[in-house]
């Protein structure tokens, strides 16, 4: 199948830059396989991208349910017993 270039200078700028293919303008290129292509790209960049902010909201979550621990009790001697 043969690539359109269209498309990798496409996928080149949704591996380069988000900001850079969101500026795209699907509607600009003439109606066939390209412009497809393109609602194709940036859904699935807009899927990723919330995917992504999904597994960070779920990070901070569970990071904001483990118990803070005692900055002192960590700067314990490597032995796990304290000296006198």
């Amino acid at each position: 199948m043969k690539q359109n270039p269209i498309v990798i200078a496409m996928l080149a700028l949704a591996l380069i830059s988000d900001v850079a293919f969101a500026e795209i303008d699907c509607a600009k290129i003439s109606p066939g396989r390209e412009r497809t292509d393109c609602y194709i790209i940036k859904g699935r960049l807009h899927g990723m991208q919330s995917k992504i902010a999904a597994d960070e909201a779920r990070v901070k979550a569970n990071d904001a349910k483990l118990p803070k621990q005692d900055p002192v009790a960590a700067q314990s001697s490597p032995s796990g017993q304290e000296t006198q």
